[in-house]
């Protein structure tokens, strides 16, 4: 939902100013039909497309059957399971000493032991996708069976040593995965477990097209040279293909590896037999998400924005600059996890502003034997009551099934954590942001019952609304001229703004952002991206082959794909909305003619509210919006001495 600004706008390689409504090249194409799919390391199941910053992101999935006999399963896939015996020690978690073998053929023999967290033995932890839950295979720890995810299975072959054991950690051998209580206790250890570990070992799965060794070489010495335009490698180079088939691995999918590589000392990434600094490839994805110009094809731009995140976060961390846990949750929204408990808990291990880990500090207490419902009102309510704000309204994405949920299951103003789908309207908390609400009295939110209590001001009703994009991943053809005519019957509120009809529709089509997050600081030029993004537009439904670049000159050398991937992050879930009174903006989807538009106390966003009865006692939170003309609190100037008029709204 939050975006991470890049610091820097890396040049892209000469021959590659891609638009997403240009043709795909050779590489894109190839990437996208790619049939080396590995169920080994599959995503979670829940794992989807959905959350990712472009509709085709379906990670590598394949032999789904997994025909291929496994060297050494079938004399473990049965027997008794594993007992395992309880900690004893208030720090202790389990290591698994992985024993040696000549042949791969040989079954997987381990030996798991207890150890202090306090005073450890030198081990290295594994991060890996756990893949689909019926690819298990069994491996023999004191004559006894532990099923585990085909893709670790695969991976602990694959670091076996003919001659030495090797020490390991990894979490579906060293928790008992059969018991609340170990993974409620574990989960909490999981930071320490990351950060005190030799070395961190990313296991990617298979390479059955030998990616790896053509492209890992490559990358370093791109990393190495500051990716200079001259060792990019050509546009029809199989590097391109190769890369792609990286960031659609399933580990840069899965939610827990953010954490397990944000907190590691070293860390290494193996992709079959190859293997690669994780400086390396998270370098790689900084360069390619910095670069104004699409580099590679959307289904692999959401591993790579994911690496990115992982990246940056674990540089501020290191820099001290943190986050709060809220604002943590909405820059992961791309990740996903098969336990809808684990958006909150793979997270926990991490510092922030409202949690100090160092000094045993969790956000919230992770709980096993509690429903997802009650974990997220439990995040909600404390997000609510450490912040006194309502910046957790952005936070709020609905879907038809949300609407149609019982509300016993889910107060409307708590976050579907899991259902996160398009980045927030509200700006990240380190940026320069709105404020709508600036001259509001400041009122406590409270909760009572199942409601959430606040005061503020109705603006106006919905008039109208249209999606404001389509589920081809572009935006209606008519979209900006319907701005500008909802700007021209706006019952003259925005005649004296001192800004173009194309200007205003420009800034209301991004939500006033760039697209790299920030606040947009220059209207014009920002406007004449618009021209060259609706040009560009117009000769892709004209079934126009080549687009004229030059014509970009006259109309002021906009950059069509910056204004395209800024109005994405504003449009995609969205729809243009008409209020009675004249404002116009962006909504949520699900909006209705007649629903509220409101401004609320210590909410920095205009929300969007649908009343529950005739009375207007109860209202259930359809989203935030942007409304062109009040973002920074022109539609709350002179309430400041008036509390008394305030309404109060119960959020149901």
């Amino acid at each position: 939902m939050g975006r991470i600004a890049s610091e820097r706008a890396y040049s892209p390689p000469p021959w590659k100013r891609a638009h997403p409504y240009h043709a795909q090249t050779a590489h894109e194409s190839d990437a996208d039909s790619d049939s080396d799919s590995d169920p080994d390391s599959g995503s979670d199941p829940g794992d989807s497309s959905a959350g990712s910053d472009n509709n085709d992101s379906r990670p590598e999935q394949a032999d789904e059957d997994d025909p291929e006999p496994e060297p050494g399963s079938g004399s473990t896939s049965a027997g008794l399971p594993y007992p395992y015996p309880l900690l004893t020690t208030e720090d202790g978690i389990r290591i698994m000493r992985l024993l040696p073998a000549a042949d791969d053929d040989d079954p997987i023999c381990i030996e798991l032991r207890e150890v202090s967290l306090s005073s450890p033995p030198a081990y290295n932890a594994i991060s890996y996708a756990w893949g689909l839950p019926v690819n298990k295979r069994g491996i023999l720890c004191d004559s006894q069976t532990i099923m585990i995810p085909i893709n670790l299975h695969r991976a602990l072959r694959q670091l076996r040593h003919p001659l030495y054991p090797r020490d390991f950690w990894a979490d579906a051998i060293c928790i008992d995965q059969a018991s609340s209580a170990d993974k409620s206790s574990q989960v909490h250890r999981m930071s320490s477990i990351f950060a005190q570990a030799a070395q961190v070992t990313v296991w990617l799965g298979r390479d059955t097209q030998f990616s790896a060794q053509s492209i890992f070489p490559v990358m370093r010495e791109m990393a190495q040279r500051d990716f200079h335009p001259d060792i990019i490698p050509i546009e029809v180079d199989p590097f391109w293909r190769h890369l792609a088939r990286l960031f659609r691995r399933p580990w840069f999918r899965r939610l827990w590896c953010l954490q397990e590589i944000v907190l590691a000392a070293a860390a290494e990434v193996r992709w079959g037999e190859e293997a690669a600094a994780w400086y390396t490839v998270a370098e790689t994805a900084r360069w390619i998400r910095s670069c104004p110009a699409q580099l590679l094809p959307p289904g692999a731009m959401a591993g790579v924005n994911n690496a990115h995140v992982m990246f940056a976060v674990a540089r501020d961390i290191r820099a001290g600059k943190l986050v709060s846990f809220l604002e943590l949750l909405g820059l992961v929204w791309q990740f996903r996890s098969s336990d809808h408990r684990d958006v909150i808990y793979a997270l926990l291990g991490l510092p922030t502003t409202d949690a100090d880990v160092g000094k045993g500090e969790v956000f919230v207490r992770p709980d096993y034997a509690s429903d997802y419902c009650d974990v997220y009102r439990e995040c909600a309510m404390k997000v609510i009551r450490q912040t006194q704000s309502l910046r957790l309204l952005s936070h709020v994405q609905l879907n038809e099934d949300d609407m149609q949920e019982p509300r016993q299951n889910l107060p409307s103003w708590v976050p579907r954590l899991h259902n996160y789908t398009h980045p927030m309207l509200l700006p990240s908390e380190s940026l320069s942001s709105f404020n709508a609400a600036a001259f509001l009295p400041s009122s406590q939110p409270r909760v009572e019952g199942r409601s959430l209590i606040v005061r503020g001001i109705r603006l106006s009703k919905v008039q109208e609304c249209i999606e404001a994009w389509n589920d081809d991943d572009r935006p209606p053809p008519q979209l900006v001229e319907h701005c500008k005519s909802w700007l021209d019957d706006g019952s003259g509120k925005y005649a004296d703004s001192g800004l173009t009809r194309d200007e205003m529709s420009s800034m209301i089509l991004t939500a006033g952002k760039s697209w790299g997050g920030r606040l947009v600081d220059d209207v014009q030029q920002h406007a004449r991206d618009m021209a060259d993004h609706e040009h560009v537009r117009a000769a892709s439904d004209d079934k126009t082959d080549d687009v004229d670049e030059t014509v970009g000159e006259e109309r002021g050398s906009g950059d069509g794909y910056r204004f395209y991937l800024a109005q994405r992050d504003a449009c995609k879930g969205r729809a243009l909305l008409l209020t009675q009174n004249g404002h116009v903006g962006l909504g949520p989807r699900l909006m209705q003619d007649g629903d509220i538009l409101c401004l609320l106390s210590n909410c920095a966003m205009p929300m969007i509210l649908r009343p529950l009865n005739d009375d207007d006692e109860a209202f259930e939170v359809v989203g935030e919006a942007y409304i062109y003309g009040i973002m920074f609190g022109e539609a709350s100037v002179g309430y400041q001495d008036v509390d008394e008029e305030l309404k109060e709204f119960a959020l149901s």
